[in-house]
């Protein structure tokens, strides 16, 4: 999966088949993030004043919005394909939360986790363990 911008302010997720060459749009967005399993692809869709994160199937079919409305960024999934880590922009700075991808009431489901360093300037790095 990779990002192409359109215009001076689109980016559209694609995929290419490196086997054959061929180019597929997905949808509007950018930072796609594939689940361990392939299936499913996470990525954040910009709006003013606004970023939220959504879940597809790899296919670009079933795409589900997983964050409430703020600045929302950097998915990345668990090992296990169950769970997706972000950061959230908030009034009392950034904050990494964890949100169950397949949870019935998902922009609810969201979990704290901890108070990060850094500002939008200069973005934390985190990942998973095993």
């Amino acid at each position: 999966a990779y990002v192409v911008r359109v215009g001076r302010a689109e980016q559209q997720i694609s995929v290419v088949d490196v086997m054959t060459g061929a180019h597929r749009r997905l949808t509007t967005g950018y930072a796609p993030h594939w689940s361990p399993d392939g299936r499913r692809i996470a990525f954040v869709v910009p709006r003013v004043g606004d970023s939220q994160i959504y879940v597809m199937n790899s296919n670009g079919t079933e795409v589900t919005r997983l964050t409430p409305a703020g600045a929302n960024m950097l998915p990345t999934w668990s090992p296990d394909g169950q769970w997706l880590a972000y950061i959230s922009a908030g009034s009392g700075g950034l904050g990494l939360y964890v949100v169950p991808v397949d949870a019935v009431e998902l922009r609810r489901a969201r979990r704290w986790v901890a108070d990060v360093a850094g500002d939008l300037s200069m973005l934390p790095v985190f990942s998973w363990g095993p």
